[in-house]
């Protein structure tokens, strides 16, 4: 007699299921190796910014710079630069250093314009001067 070698719908339900469970338990590691390879990038970045603001601070006598903090709102805090303009001038890559992949904007202010989802659309960068 000639047997044919196949697979039981069992064994293939079976086969399917593991599978389904090893995706299961890979999707949250996965999310969670993207939101550290993000935090991990951003931070890159602000070291890059950091040195930007060394070279500003050893061509200005280590004098803090004054800056717009939002030069989108409406009328203007102050007749300042924002940070962007302020080291434009030292910022090699363009922009780029100043738009940090995780950016959202969580918390809507007053006189901003409405429509953006990121505070880099919105204010040319994702990080806060705090003076």
């Amino acid at each position: 007699m000639n047997r044919r070698h196949a697979f039981t719908v069992v064994e293939l339900l079976i086969v399917i299921a593991i599978i389904t469970a090893l995706v299961g338990i890979l999707f949250p590691v996965v999310a969670r190796a993207r939101a550290a390879a993000t935090r991990t990038r951003c931070a890159a970045q602000l070291q890059d910014v950091g040195r930007m603001l060394q070279m500003y601070f050893g061509e200005n006598k280590n004098t803090l710079p004054h800056v717009n903090t939002m030069p989108s709102l409406q009328p203007p805090l102050n007749a300042y630069p924002s940070l962007v303009e302020l080291l434009a001038p030292y910022d090699r890559g363009g922009t780029g250093v100043f738009h940090c992949p995780g950016d959202q904007i969580t918390q809507p202010v007053q006189n901003a314009p409405a429509g953006f989802e990121t505070y880099f659309a919105r204010e040319q960068s994702s990080y806060y001067w705090n003076e």
